[in-house]
């Protein structure tokens, strides 16, 4: 057999041809000539007048009609002969879309080697020690290969990038995230990555849409329990009720009438009826007793529950008796040192100030290394609530709701911090020029992961929008558990618990109550008491130091005489 190059092939590709019979041995020199001139004979026959040209159309047609003609097992050794050429060949098209469509059997130093990778990536390139380094690299390629077909990055870069006729939008997924993670280590800060971090986002609120709340069970409603309360809100009008307060009373109260109902009784609150509920309280405490802690009520939850049934009581003899009978396990609790949960807490996972900065920080790391976009954005809204905290301790009410460019605003040097009134307590907040030090904070809670280079951008788009918006309802921010539940999960503790902390800080600092009142938004200091877990302790000693410094003082004549 000849190995002349037919006429009729393709002048573009006649080099590559003459390149590839260079290499090949004589049997494959034999396959290539012959696939190339059945090529031609085909082309001719389909297409009679007119040049024989290889592109795409042609290739998918001439497969079409040798899957045809030919058996299942000869057919693909004649079109890996012509995926050889089509990918070294001129028609970038018809590479790129070879590349996608048929099996990719090049090596790491084959697809690192090719012309259109840049000299830098290609030395990094060689050092990257990635698992399964081969897949990200090929999605490096297909990026390259893009440019290197359009000559710049299109508007719709998942549309030019991916040519896989049989593509799931979850499978575009994981190659543009493996594109990402493999950019951020090659050329890192490239503006194109700003580009794929968005289409990384959306495309992945289109795979895994947010899923609607589940409808929340029918709670159980006691009309005597609704009863009661509404009475005593409208009674009580000076109070503003908070949903929480409710909350705890609703609770108390239908653990009372399911106690009364289980003996045929209705709820009423007579000395009969508050002693079903005392005797229940108090084999709740020995549980409690008898397990180490473990079940049952500790002190403190015994006065609690009881404290939350002494408005309900109309007797003025009773409610006095019921109020000596619930301060007793107040004092029992204080006298045996019985922690609250908050001390607790602290105590099992001790955290101040410092320590939540440094949490930020690492957070800031953890989100940019993960891949799952939705863990990647609670993590920073985590480190949002925590850039804010660390500087001012609002109440969750007032973080959540936080709007951007409104309560919370950004300028060239730092974040501007203007609250107005607080949701509960109703005091001024005067505006607070937020430290450089927490910018890095809430700028990666505003960008979630975009390139900083897009900050203002992002800015300008979020004007409006809540600081700590959900990702399940969107233009809406975070509810208040779901909040406290996150920052819980990502931190240690809910985000109450700095205001803890912050307490405790300002008192070991020489802070007086006035001082701490204002931190916290407090108008009443039986409040603030609440909030002090250490601050009792710190005053006792400063008290006993000032005790020696003064008896140092009575002393010193003494000794001098």
């Amino acid at each position: 057999m000849t190995m002349k190059i037919p006429a009729e092939w393709p002048v573009d590709f006649q080099h590559v041809l003459a390149s590839r019979l260079m290499k090949a041995s004589k049997p494959i020199r034999s396959r290539i000539l012959r696939t190339v001139r059945l090529y031609c004979m085909w082309s001719r026959d389909e297409f009679p007048g007119r040049p024989v040209v290889f592109d795409l159309e042609g290739w998918k047609a001439f497969r079409c009609f040798l899957g045809k003609s030919l058996t299942e097992g000869v057919t693909p050794q004649y079109m890996r002969v012509l995926y050889d050429l089509g990918t070294s060949g001129p028609d970038k098209d018809l590479r790129d879309w070879l590349y996608e469509n048929e099996i990719d059997n090049r090596s790491v130093n084959d697809i690192i080697a090719a012309r259109w990778w840049p000299t830098g990536m290609r030395h990094l390139a060689k050092d990257l020690r990635v698992p399964e380094v081969r897949r990200y690299l090929k999605e490096v390629d297909a990026y390259l290969r893009c440019i290197d077909r359009l000559g710049v990055l299109p508007a719709d870069p998942l549309r030019h990038l991916y040519l896989t006729e049989a593509i799931t939008e979850r499978t575009r997924y994981q190659r543009l995230s493996r594109l990402c993670v493999a950019m951020d280590l090659l050329v890192p800060g490239h503006p194109h990555l700003v580009v794929f971090r968005h289409e990384q986002t959306d495309l992945y609120s289109r795979v895994w849409p947010p899923k609607p709340s589940k409808r929340p069970s029918k709670k159980r409603v006691i009309a005597d329990v609704e009863a009661l309360l509404n009475d005593l809100t409208s009674r009580d009008t000076a109070n503003d009720w908070s949903a929480s307060t409710i909350g705890n009373r609703r609770k108390s109260l239908m653990l009372h009438h399911n106690l009364l109902a289980s003996q045929g009784r209705a709820i009423s609150f007579e000395k009969s009826a508050l002693d079903i509920f005392a005797d229940y309280a108090l084999d709740r405490l020995e549980l409690w007793t008898q397990t180490n802690g473990e079940k049952g009520w500790c002190r403190r939850s015994v006065a609690t529950y009881c404290e939350q049934l002494r408005p309900f009581i109309h007797d003025p003899e009773e409610r006095r008796k019921w109020s000596r009978f619930t301060n007793r396990f107040w004092a029992l609790a204080d006298k045996n040192g019985d922690p609250k949960r908050k001390e607790r807490a602290l105590c099992e996972r001790p955290m101040s100030l410092e320590d939540y900065f440094l949490r930020a920080h690492n957070l800031i790391d953890q989100a940019d290394n993960t891949k799952n976009v939705q863990v990647r954005r609670g993590v920073l809204t985590v480190v949002g609530v925590l850039g804010i905290l660390l500087v001012f301790p609002l109440r969750r009410g007032d973080l959540c709701r936080l709007t951007i460019g409104d309560q919370l605003s950004r300028n060239a040097n730092c974040w501007v911090l203007d609250l107005g009134w607080t949701k509960k307590s109703g005091t001024r907040a005067e505006p607070l020029v937020l430290p450089e030090e927490v910018s890095p904070f809430l700028d990666a809670c505003l960008l979630l992961g975009t390139e900083p280079r897009a900050l203002w951008r992002v800015y300008r788009e979020r004007i409006g929008a809540p600081f700590l918006a959900s990702p399940k309802k969107p233009g809406e921010p975070y509810s208040l558990d779901a909040l406290s539940t996150l920052v819980a999960r990502h931190s240690g503790h809910g985000p109450h618990i700095l205001r803890t902390i912050w307490a405790d800080t300002l008192v070991a600092r020489g802070a007086d109550r006035e001082i701490v009142a204002a931190m916290l938004q407090h108008k009443n200091p039986l409040s603030q008491e609440a909030y002090e877990f250490l601050a009792r302790k710190i005053r006792l000693r400063e008290a006993a130091q000032a005790l020696r410094d003064l008896a140092d003082q009575v002393t010193l004549p003494q000794k001098a005489f």
